[in-house]
């Protein structure tokens, strides 16, 4: 009985109890806390929006870094194209210059290189090569003017001459002899022996005029023959012109079979041999061929005018 009263006191003390916490601190309804929570996320995500947000300025500093980037990397294409196609026009042209042939040129001789020419053309008497004061090769003047005198001394021939002057006048000469009547058996000569040599004359008062039919000289002794052909191989052939000691340059050049010696004369010994002062460049050549014949023998004699040489004076000299 005693049990019994307790137990219903004590539920009647926890029913007391447990209405009165539900009213101090009423549980809230799930209409009450949702919009709450509602509230605190959007203000939680507007801040996080704003925060997280670029600005216009970052957006423009973005746009510009890749705009930049972008540019940038234009920039480096462009100048590899650039690049690449510079190096693709040179190689063009270096491939062209490569592939173009150079001219053929005359080949000159050396003072060691072996002459085609036989020892005895090669020859001069050593008194007359004592006097070489520019070191030059002996063998190229030997040759010249071994060959120069086998031609010049003939007993028997034509000697044609063409002759420009300084002046500007010309003159073309034929020179026909026969020496032989002024040598006797032993082979000794006499200058004052009977010969028969002439020479056609054909002469100009100016250049550019038509030779006139020319006249025709008769020397009746040897002499009168060679104080012609003295004139007519001027001072630079004769034997005084013609000396190692006159020239200032001496050389050789070959190309097909063909060999040109040239020599040029000092302004000293041009002054020596004409009493004056010679203008310009002076020099004999010599073309032969491999067996020492001569095709070509002459002088000339070349002033630069208006940037570009010109021949002013010359001879040459044709035998038959």
């Amino acid at each position: 009985m005693k049990y019994t009263t307790l137990l219903c006191l004590l539920a009647a003390l926890i029913i007391s109890l447990s209405l009165t916490g539900c009213s101090r601190d009423p549980k809230p309804t799930e209409q009450d806390s949702e919009p709450e929570v509602s509230l605190e996320l959007g203000e939680d995500n507007s801040e996080k929006e704003e925060n997280t947000k670029p600005s216009l300025a970052q957006l423009g500093g973005e746009d510009n870094e890749k705009e930049s980037s972008e540019e940038d990397k234009k920039e480096e294409v462009k100048a590899e194209t650039q690049l690449s196609s510079s190096q693709t026009e040179e190689k063009p042209t270096e491939e062209t210059t490569e592939k173009t042939p150079e001219p053929e040129q005359e080949t000159p001789v050396s003072q060691t290189q072996t002459l085609p020419f036989s020892q005895q053309l090669q020859t001069r008497p050593q008194e007359e090569l004592k006097e070489n004061p520019q070191k030059l090769d002996t063998r190229l003047y030997a040759v010249f003017k071994n060959t120069m005198e086998q031609n010049f001394s003939r007993k028997k021939g034509t000697l044609s001459v063409y002759r420009l002057n300084y002046d500007g006048t010309e003159g073309a000469y034929e020179l026909q002899f026969d020496l032989n009547a002024a040598y006797d058996e032993k082979g000794n000569l006499n200058k004052n022996a009977v010969v028969d040599a002439n020479m056609k004359v054909a002469e100009t008062l100016q250049a550019g005029i038509n030779y006139g039919q020319g006249s025709r000289e008769t020397y009746k002794t040897y002499q009168e023959y060679a104080d012609t052909l003295e004139w007519l191989k001027s001072p630079l052939l004769s034997d005084e012109g013609f000396m190692l000691k006159n020239f200032s340059k001496l050389t050789m050049t070959q190309e097909d079979g063909h060999y040109l010696i040239e020599a040029v004369y000092t302004p000293a010994a041009l002054k020596s041999l004409y009493d004056q002062e010679i203008d310009g460049t002076v020099s004999s050549y010599i073309q032969l061929d491999q067996d020492g014949n001569i095709e070509q023998l002459g002088w000339e004699q070349i002033e630069v005018i208006d940037d570009y040489p010109k021949t002013i004076a010359c001879s040459e000299y044709t035998f038959k």
